[in-house]
């Protein structure tokens, strides 16, 4: 007869925690190079204030800048999984999987936990940025700071983190998918315009576009956003058209990630 097991296995309130800390171990080289990126755009700034000399008839307006990081923060977020499952690939994962917890909602964990310090990240970079801009403001002249759709960027990379993710969880190249993602629908766009086919051209302009609306956010200046020039006019993007086009890929992308996590189920 067996004894019993007298080491039940830890609480998700012990697990996650847990994570977390590992994960900010782990993850020391991406806040070190992610330091200097900022410190070196810092100094840029600040030289740039004080060697620029202020207008003579300064104009007052409203400056929305959060809008801006929507585009830098979604590179960042696809590049942080790599360093979350930097040494844990799906052919290397033998020992995360052997700790005691279920592999999928663990895996899940893992991916919360990364979340949390990339927002962590993206609210220091933000508050970073404010800071140069009160700067910037008493230095060159009066214009109002705005907190306008301040959650914009940390959506959209909350987006692209939850994508990658699931690429690093399914598979050991989350790079090389990109990149032949990225080929194949080139080769796609031109194979429509060699062969004529319209409706293969309009469905990967459509995808394409939809994604890209989901990254950038609100566009325009009556949605609290950057203004893009395309053909000579501006392009916008409404607030319900973005939340749309968002709410699809970031469904599609935690499905992907769902059914990644739960591919690899615990051993009978």
């Amino acid at each position: 007869m067996s004894k019993p097991d007298l080491s039940p296995p830890p609480s998700w309130r012990t697990v996650a925690p847990t994570q977390l800390r590992m994960l900010a171990q782990l993850q020391k080289r991406d806040f070190m190079v992610l330091g200097i990126i900022v410190a070196g755009l810092v100094a840029l700034s600040i030289w740039g204030i004080f060697h620029t000399s202020p207008p003579r008839n300064p104009s007052h307006g409203a400056v929305m800048f959060f809008a801006l990081l929507a585009i830098p923060f979604a590179i960042m977020a696809a590049l942080w999984p790599l360093g979350v499952w930097r040494k844990d690939a799906p052919e290397r994962r033998g020992y995360f999987w052997s700790l005691p917890a279920p592999r999928a909602p663990h895996t899940l964990v893992r991916v919360a936990a990364g979340w949390v310090l990339l927002m962590i990240a993206c609210v220091a970079v933000m508050l970073v940025t404010w800071a140069l801009l009160l700067v910037a403001v008493a230095r060159l002249g009066p214009a109002t700071l705005s907190f306008g759709r301040w959650y914009v960027p940390l959506l959209t990379a909350t987006l692209a983190y939850v994508i990658v993710s699931s690429l690093a969880v399914f598979t050991d190249g989350p790079v090389r998918v990109v990149m032949w993602t990225v080929v194949a629908v080139l080769g796609g766009r031109v194979v429509a315009d060699v062969a004529k086919l319209k409706w293969l051209g309009a469905l990967i302009d459509t995808i394409v576009s939809s994604f890209g609306m989901a990254l950038a956010g609100p566009l325009g200046p009556h949605h609290s956003g950057p203004e893009i020039v395309v053909n000579g006019g501006p392009y916008t993007v409404g607030f319900t058209a973005w939340g749309t086009n968002y709410l699809i890929w970031l469904g599609l992308g935690a499905a992907a990630l769902l059914f990644a996590a739960f591919r690899y189920q615990d051993a009978r």
